[in-house]
């Protein structure tokens, strides 16, 4: 009798251990409503959010949303926010889960191919408050940029020419220029169009031609370039009206990481590119010293400020124009002159996305003390340019002095904004295949 009333608490007590056990597994797995949820890498991210754990081509980026969504467990569907240019929102779909052997999570992996036509294989793990998820094998329609991939900046050069004589004995000169910048801002003999003769343009061309080398357009959607830092014994007031033709090293140029700006071609001549905000920024901190770092010389507000400017060109990406050198040929200049511009492609940024750069202005009288006396920018121009040992050449020294007159730093940029936003304006970079 004691040995059956034994078996019985035995027999009870390892059923009651086992559905416990049963139980316990069910409450410690994870339930379609609790997976239901955006998973986030944000450097804003609160540290108790659903956290992501994002891998594009083999390499993290963060400062992204991913919205997963499981009616039964069986079922799932992604949306990926910001990830691909001009493309707020990705929805993958149909995705089946595999649950995971203890049962705590989802797996699921496949292939898939966006509206834009880009393709890749997907992969991810989704544990209670975590998701791991990883796009590889990604692949953009072949397009005029990835079908060359590597382009090589034009850099400046000196002029080229030659003359011709006809028949009727008359010469004409051919001219070639070779300057890495282009821009067009407004009517030539007004203020822009003379800061944009002697300042704007020389001073973007001799920019791009010392550090860049070549903008890279890989298959997977990464943009990389090959740059370099500014030469420290080039003074800016050296870059004024004149363009520099120095020829770097090999050994300044380094490639820049991935995964800091994606881009998309559309009908092979609207270019967008996607700045990654948040790996931009931790790229920043990364390459920077305490001393030199930009973003810890700004208050709260101020960055504050220029994260949101700049998050807003992470939504859809900044809108360029790429297209072949429009200026490639020679065209007539005056009756003994002809001219051309060396390059193959012009990507330039149009009237239709720059307001949104010019929102960026409102952040100079932010940023310009952080780099010079803030009694510079109550000057009068005339002295700052004497004082910087600029030289205007003769021709434009009546046209300046009649604009400038008494115009500070400070006026001048606010005039600029005002002309930039009302009038036409183009600027751009040359590159060869």
């Amino acid at each position: 009798m004691n040995n059956k009333l034994l078996l019985k608490c035995l027999t009870f007590l390892f059923l009651s251990g086992f559905f416990s056990a049963c139980n316990d597994d069910k409450t410690d797995g994870i339930t379609p409503e609790k997976a239901t949820a955006t998973y986030s890498n944000k450097l804003s991210t609160p540290e108790n959010a659903n956290r992501l754990t994002f891998t594009y081509s083999g390499h993290e980026m963060i400062g992204k949303d991913v919205y997963f969504e499981t009616p039964d467990g069986s079922t799932a569907s992604l949306t990926l926010s910001h990830i691909f240019p001009n493309q707020p929102e990705t929805r993958l779909e149909n995705i089946q889960l595999s649950q995971q052997v203890d049962g705590k999570g989802y797996s699921f992996s496949g292939n898939t191919t966006t509206t834009q036509g880009i393709s890749m294989y997907y992969e991810g793990v989704l544990t209670e408050g975590a998701l791991s998820l990883t796009l590889s094998g990604i692949q953009y329609p072949s397009n005029p940029l990835t079908q060359t991939g590597n382009w090589n900046v034009v850099h400046n050069a000196d002029t080229e020419s030659y003359r011709e004589q006809d028949e009727s004995g008359r010469y004409t000169t051919y001219y070639t220029y070779t300057k890495t910048a282009y821009s067009e801002i407004g009517v030539a003999t007004g203020l822009l169009g003379i800061v944009n003769s002697m300042v704007l343009n020389p001073i973007l061309s001799n920019i791009f031609s010392l550090t860049v080398n070549k903008v890279n357009f890989l298959p997977d959607g990464n943009v990389t370039i090959s740059y370099a830092s500014l030469p420290e014994e080039i003074p800016v007031a050296g870059m004024i009206n004149n363009y520099i033709t120095t020829e770097r090293p090999a050994s300044a140029w380094q490639t820049s990481p991935v995964n800091l700006a994606t881009y998309y071609l559309e009908d092979d001549t609207v270019l967008y590119i996607l700045p990654h905000i948040d790996m931009i920024i931790q790229q920043i901190r990364k390459a920077s010293t305490k001393s030199d770092n930009i973003l810890d010389k700004l208050d709260t507000q101020s960055l504050l400020a220029l994260y949101t400017q700049l998050n807003k060109w992470s939504t859809q990406g900044i809108r360029l124009i790429a297209r072949p050198n429009p200026y490639k040929e020679y065209v007539t200049a005056t009756s003994v002159a002809k001219q051309r511009q060396a390059g193959d492609y012009l990507i330039s940024i149009d009237k239709s996305e720059i307001r949104e750069i010019f929102a960026l202005m409102d952040l100079i009288p932010v940023l310009l003390p952080l780099f010079v006396d803030e009694q510079l920018l109550t000057t009068p121009l005339s002295y700052v340019i004497a004082g910087m040992g600029i030289e205007i050449p003769e021709e434009y020294q009546a046209l300046v002095n009649a604009l400038l007159g008494n115009m500070t730093l400070e006026s001048l940029l606010t005039q600029i904004q005002e002309e930039l936003i009302a009038g036409p304006f183009e600027i751009g970079i040359f590159i060869n295949k």
